[in-house]
């Protein structure tokens, strides 16, 4: 069996569906300092080797920008009992949004 019997629209020779977005607004990367911010907001606390699985290792300095902005964090000891840690890890919960006068 080839390749190209098994997978057919791999060596078509028509170009297929238009993957290149060019009538769809184009795609921004995401930063990784948004990543901690939506991981913030989703849960009630953040364990740092769930931030380093997913791929943040510079998720405390991120966490340091934040509440430079603002952002009050509260840093304390991992408290998910599903967790098996070796050594001693912290989570970081979310505790208050900066404030905006603006209401905005």
């Amino acid at each position: 069996m080839s390749l190209e019997s098994m997978n057919p629209g791999l060596f078509a020779e028509s170009p297929g569906p238009d993957l290149t977005g060019k009538d769809s607004p184009p795609l921004r990367h995401v930063t990784q300092l948004e990543r901690v911010e939506r991981l913030l907001r989703r849960s009630d606390a953040v364990c740092s080797t769930t931030l380093l699985k997913e791929h943040l290792p510079r998720a405390a300095a991120h966490v340091h920008t934040l509440r430079r902005q603002g952002w009050m964090i509260q840093t304390r000891a991992c408290s998910d009992e599903s967790h098996v840690h070796e050594t001693y890890q912290v989570e970081y919960a979310l505790v208050a949004l900066p404030f905006d006068p603006s209401g905005s």
